[in-house]
Parts: C-alpha cells; structure tokens; sequence
C-alpha cells in the first residue's frame, strides 16, 4: 500500500475466485471420490496423471518461497 491506500488489484471486500471454485472442486471430490476410479477406467495412464494435475492446485493450498536475510555480527566467543 503506497501512501496509505490500495492501488491495484481487487477491490476490498471482493471475493476470491480462486476459493470459490476450489470449493466447488473440493465438494466434487468428496461427492464424487468413489467414482473416481470409474471416470479415470478409460483414459490413458497419461490422461490421468493430467487429470490428478490439473486437480490438485485447486485442492491443496499454494505455498510461495521466502528468502530471509539476517546479518550476524553478534560474537559468540567460539
């Protein structure tokens, strides 16, 4: 936020695509877990690996990589 106010993106108060569909995602896969096995009989091992693929960004949470930097300079004495 530079100075004191949102320049870009959503709007406050505006949901989350993202979690909207990954709702329903979810809700799928719970309705729909034990057919799984029967929508995947005929696809290629290479379908349903893309299948699973395409799934799971909607299931899981996506994690980001942080990069800390610390300076010691305190003596320790070892």
């Amino acid at each position: 936020m530079a100075n004191g106010f949102k320049t870009g993106g959503r709007q406050l108060g505006t949901p989350n695509k993202r979690q909207k569909i990954g709702k329903r995602i979810d809700a799928f896969i719970d309705n729909e877990w034990d057919n799984i096995p029967l929508y995947m009989e005929n696809m290629s091992d290479k379908e349903k690996a893309e299948f699973i693929l395409k799934l799971l960004p909607y299931a899981t949470p996506k994690y980001s990589s942080r990069i800390y930097q610390t300076d010691i300079t305190e003596d320790w004495g070892l």
